[in-house]
């Protein structure tokens, strides 16, 4: 396990490894939202990208959904609904975690159904 570290005569001085001393989030979002330049950042991607991709879900300006047209590249999925909608937007930190999550999954099994089973055949209209 973690080994435990004594607290600091000095007073409660932050430990280098302790997340509430290096924060990843963006300032002013609370901890329990991510921001899109959170998540984007996270997946090494533009705004540009994720709006062009279809990635990022839209808004009016009373927060209703606009059905979108484009349908995200495997296999990336359409991030799930916003808590702050309109502004700038923000998701729940745990929606964000379980859709990282189902896109890390459904680019493992589409690795493994190719080395395990190989390209698929032409002879059986699969390729």
């Amino acid at each position: 396990m973690f080994a435990m570290h004594p607290p600091h005569s000095m007073g409660s001085m932050p430990h280098v490894a302790d997340n509430s001393f290096l924060s990843t989030a963006t300032p002013g979002v609370p901890r329990n939202l991510s921001s899109l330049e959170d998540i984007l950042r996270d997946i090494d991607r533009s705004p540009s990208w994720a709006y062009l991709k279809g990635i990022v879900p839209m808004y009016d300006l009373d927060g209703r959904p606009i059905p979108g047209k484009k349908i995200p590249p495997w296999p990336w999925e359409i991030l799930p609904e916003a808590v702050i909608k309109v502004g700038k937007k923000a998701w729940a930190s745990e929606d964000i975690d379980a859709w990282f999550d189902r896109m890390k999954l459904r680019a493992c099994r589409v690795s493994n159904a190719h080395t395990a089973h190989g390209m698929p055949s032409k002879e059986n209209d699969d390729g």
